[in-house]
């Protein structure tokens, strides 16, 4: 929930003045997360606090989401595998979420694993640290479009709910 004030001044941003547009960000910092909304018309611009209920925020409060990785197997060759790799436990640790985008970055735990994930309506962008899975010949045809098609509105869509 925001506080009061940021509820007006949200308010003010979303029915008063026409073509006003937000962007919203969250973070976690010392293990809790924060948020903060930019609101802008023309040459005006405000900022302000969001405030949310839960102090972290993890994959799994959102949905189940699996994401193919680049696995090595095998005892005397190490072959590259397509390996498909939950992510459900992951904490988002990062978004950034406009009109016409998304972005969201899923940590484990031990932040051994990266994934950032970028989005508009039409295209996907997901990289495993520094290696682009939409790009890769085998990692793209596994990836589970639908599902993180919702995923990605269902991390915009955690914001709306703040109205």
């Amino acid at each position: 929930m925001k506080t009061e004030y940021s509820q007006l001044s949200a308010l003010f941003f979303e029915n008063c003045i026409y073509g006003a547009e937000d962007t919203y960000y969250a973070s976690t910092e010392d293990r809790k997360l924060k948020g903060w909304q930019v609101s802008s018309v023309d040459n005006m611009r405000y900022e302000f606090g969001l405030n949310f209920i839960q102090d972290t925020l993890k994959v799994e409060d959102l949905q189940k989401l699996i994401l193919p990785v680049r696995s090595k197997s095998g005892f005397l060759s190490k072959e590259g595998k397509v390996k498909k790799m939950d992510v459900s436990g992951f904490h988002i640790t990062n978004i950034e979420s406009g009109k016409n985008n998304t972005r969201v970055v899923l940590e484990d735990k031990d932040a051994e694993n990266r994934f950032i994930i970028s989005a508009d309506d039409r295209t996907f962008l997901v990289m495993h640290g520094d290696h682009e899975i939409t790009g890769d010949e085998k990692l793209a045809p596994a990836i589970d479009r639908d599902n993180l098609y919702m995923f990605m509105k269902k991390v915009k869509d955690f914001f709306l709910q703040l109205r």
